[in-house]
């Protein structure tokens, strides 16, 4: 699944954790953090940052790709 910026993050944490059956408390645990962390997260109180992203989709078994959708480009003059 690509996200994009209409991507709801909260709910599709929320989606991949129950195909993986885990309850908050058992995903907390396993991704090393507390289940009001998770809890915040999934009602969108809280943005998690992208190291937790990644632990959060590999307990549930899913692959976390980054890709550049743009390329920047940056021009120097010479003086």
């Amino acid at each position: 699944m690509r996200l994009s910026e209409k991507t709801n993050l909260p709910e599709l944490l929320k989606e991949i954790r129950k195909k993986k059956k885990l309850t908050q408390a058992k995903l907390a645990e396993k991704i090393h953090c507390s289940r009001h962390e998770i809890i915040s997260i999934e009602k969108g109180e809280y943005a998690p940052n992208f190291k937790l992203i990644c632990r959060w989709a590999k307990a549930c078994g899913k692959q976390l790709m980054l890709r550049s959708i743009t390329k920047a480009e940056i021009e120097i003059e010479k003086s």
